[in-house]
């Protein structure tokens, strides 16, 4: 899920800039001429991965681990504040998110479920998929989320607000879901033609 303009982009930028990501993350050196991803490539829409079911994780090992830290990594240096595996090309059940106001409490929710909620509320969300892109959408307000940590032991977050919105969304894309699903077909028509992807980012292959 993409920072607001608002609210965590405002402070990142409306693009990660060089001061930002050197801060964060002076251990690697990034072309900073393509700042979105500098560890794993985000899939945009068109991608086939975006719109596949994921699978369960049933190994915890190194490569889980590994996976998720460089989701980690991307999700950051992208100003993004969640991240699912098949924005990144894995199509397995495991979602980063970060909703803390200084991002510096990240969360690795393995096979996450939510199972139960109550209320609604519509809030703007965008989307690392969906570069520049916005929109208005009713999601529960607050959410019990049961997952597994990176080391396979189930933990359970309740969560509100942003995160509750931030967790909804990514799990959506564990499903084969994203956000201009959820909106009506009017609404979903009138900001896909407005939608300029190449004027934000440099964009090949359905990626970035």
């Amino acid at each position: 899920m993409e920072a607001s303009k608002n609210g965590l982009r405002g402070r990142i930028g409306n693009l990660p800039v060089k001061k930002f990501l050197e801060a964060r993350m002076n251990d690697k050196k990034i072309d900073t001429d393509i700042v979105w991803a500098p560890w794993m490539r985000i899939m945009l829409h068109g991608a086939d991965c975006l719109v596949t079911p994921s699978e369960p994780v049933e190994e915890f090992n190194s490569d889980l681990t590994e996976l998720a830290l460089d989701m980690g990594r991307t999700m950051y240096a992208a100003g993004g504040i969640g991240l699912a595996a098949p924005q990144v090309g894995h199509n397995v059940r495991l979602i980063a998110v970060d909703c803390s106001p200084d991002q510096d409490d990240i969360q690795y929710l393995v096979n996450p479920e939510i199972v139960s909620y109550d209320g609604h509320t519509n809030g703007d969300e965008g989307c690392l998929s969906f570069p520049g892109l916005s929109l208005t959408v009713r999601r529960h307000k607050n959410i019990e989320v049961k997952a597994q940590n990176l080391k396979g032991e189930e933990i359970r977050i309740s969560a509100g607000g942003l995160l509750s919105i931030c967790i909804q969304h990514e799990i959506d894309h564990l499903d084969g879901i994203t956000f201009i699903q959820r909106v009506s077909r009017q609404v979903r028509r009138a900001n896909m033609r407005k939608w300029e992807p190449m004027k934000i980012l440099e964009v090949q292959n359905g990626d970035y």
